[in-house]
């Protein structure tokens, strides 16, 4: 094969497989964030970086997209990434709306909207892409026979945080009841 019709091959491939094309799309905007992160594109780009970097976010979801689509029957991973994505973007979307992510139930807030958009996203997968009823997929979430769901994970991780603090500032307040000196 000469390399124009490898080439060819490779094009066509990705054009007639939408989860190709999406995960190339992905993968070709990835690298123009790449490319455009050193401090002298920073500099020379000025307010169009942030407007450039703002596609990180749908890059993100076609990412996501490209993980459950390229999967077949078992979409637990796509789900637990999808789920890791609504944390990171709940989290994103707290600070720009100034609540405070020292918060113990700011944390807990939105870990369990990170667990409930995770236990829908996996809703809608079943239920828009699969024959199987996405009503036992939810149900699924609530049943521990068989393994944890992702939503019980992205539950996990997205509450040691609120944890951490929690514990921490614990801490502090009985160290300063334990030392006499720190009440000065």
């Amino acid at each position: 094969m000469t390399r124009i019709s490898t080439c060819g091959v490779f094009v066509s491939e990705i054009w007639l497989r939408v989860y190709l094309l999406i995960g190339f799309i992905t993968l070709l905007g990835l690298a123009a964030l790449g490319a455009t992160s050193t401090d002298a594109m920073i500099r020379r780009m000025g307010k169009n970086w942030n407007r450039l970097h703002r596609l990180a976010y749908p890059l993100a979801a076609l990412g996501v997209l490209h993980f459950f689509m390229q999967s077949k029957a078992d979409v637990t991973e796509a789900t637990l990434m999808a789920g890791f994505l609504v944390t990171l973007l709940l989290y994103r979307s707290a600070h720009a709306r100034d609540f405070k992510l020292t918060s113990v139930w700011a944390l807990i807030g939105i870990a369990i909207l990170a667990a409930l958009g995770t236990a829908l996203i996996e809703y809608a997968w079943f239920a828009l892409a699969t024959k199987i009823p996405p009503a036992r997929v939810l149900f699924a979430n609530l049943s521990f026979s068989y393994s944890l769901r992702p939503m019980w994970w992205v539950l996990g991780v997205a509450l040691a945080p609120a944890l951490w603090i929690g514990i921490k500032s614990m801490t502090k307040r009985e160290s300063g009841k334990l030392n006499p000196a720190s009440a000065k």
